[in-house]
């Protein structure tokens, strides 16, 4: 039997951010040395599934 694709799905999500929120993101940028999506996108992880 062949390989069957994996279908990936990518959704878009719109959010307003304060310049307070804007600021906290971009100092944890620089900490983490990730990307705002990256970050944006574990902070909403540990929202949904927080740490026992």
């Amino acid at each position: 039997m062949g390989k069957q694709k994996k279908k990936i799905v990518s959704n878009v999500v719109c959010v307003r951010v304060s310049d307070n929120e804007m600021e906290c993101i971009r100092e944890l940028m620089k900490v983490t040395k990730k990307n705002a999506s990256s970050v944006l996108r574990e902070a909403v992880k540990s929202i949904i599934m927080p740490a026992a």
